[in-house]
C-alpha cells in the first residue's frame, strides 16, 4: 500500500488491522477511534 497525503486513514487501517490497537497502546487518545464517531471520522481523515 502507497500512503501519502491523501490517503484515507480508513484504508490504512483496513489495510493494517492492527494498528487500531496498537495506536491506542501509544496514545490513549487513540480510543476514539474504536467509537462510532470515530469509525465515521476515519472514513473522511487523511
Amino acid at each position: 500500500m502507497e500512503i501519502n497525503g491523501q490517503t484515507k486513514l480508513a484504508d490504512i487501517l483496513a489495510e493494517y488491522p492492527f494498528m487500531k490497537t496498537g495506536m491506542v497502546e501509544i496514545n490513549g487518545k487513540f480510543k476514539m477511534l474504536q467509537t462510532p464517531m470515530g469509525k465515521m471520522m476515519a472514513k473522511k481523515a487523511t
